[in-house]
């Protein structure tokens, strides 16, 4: 198991983050797959660094920023799970890594949260691997003009 660490995004990883979700294979997977404009994101990433239901971890291998997760409070009750693995990264096994590490790591800072949610478009065949293996359950969903939800309750 690939042992990663987190770190709670700032300001300073702004242009990090917009090369990341402006890489094809992000933008491909993405529900909105547009290329972002940099004004653009810096106001999103700056909404969210000040929202209270959201929170953007920059994960790490060996100090190296590997990638990212987007945790988005709904009801109080429910996380929503948006991640990426950084291009050089990917099919390494790091996803499963995350978002066991997520549930480890990072949950023990939301008590009141019941359940974990991920959205993966049908075409997305990594990320729905990344959350089986992880042992969420399935459902088809209508939002986003049909997408697969993953989710899974916490005790």
């Amino acid at each position: 198991m690939k042992i990663l660490t987190f770190k709670k995004a700032s300001f300073n990883d702004a242009k990090l983050l917009f090369d990341w979700a402006n890489d094809d294979e992000v933008r491909k997977n993405s529900f909105n797959s547009s290329k972002i404009e940099y004004e653009e994101h810096i106001t999103w990433f700056q909404n969210c660094l000040e929202s209270e239901d959201v929170s953007i971890y920059i994960f790490y291998l060996d100090n190296i920023p590997v990638g990212q997760v987007r945790l988005t409070n709904i009801d109080k009750e429910y996380l929503i799970i948006s991640y990426s693995i950084s291009s050089g990264y990917r099919g390494k096994g790091l996803g499963k890594s995350v978002i066991r590490q997520i549930e480890t790591d990072i949950m023990p800072l939301y008590p009141a949260i019941k359940c974990l949610i991920g959205k993966v478009k049908p075409d997305n065949i990594a990320s729905q691997k990344v959350f089986e293996v992880n042992s969420y359950n399935k459902r088809l969903s209508e939002e986003y003009g049909n997408c697969i939800e993953y989710y899974k309750m916490m005790d």
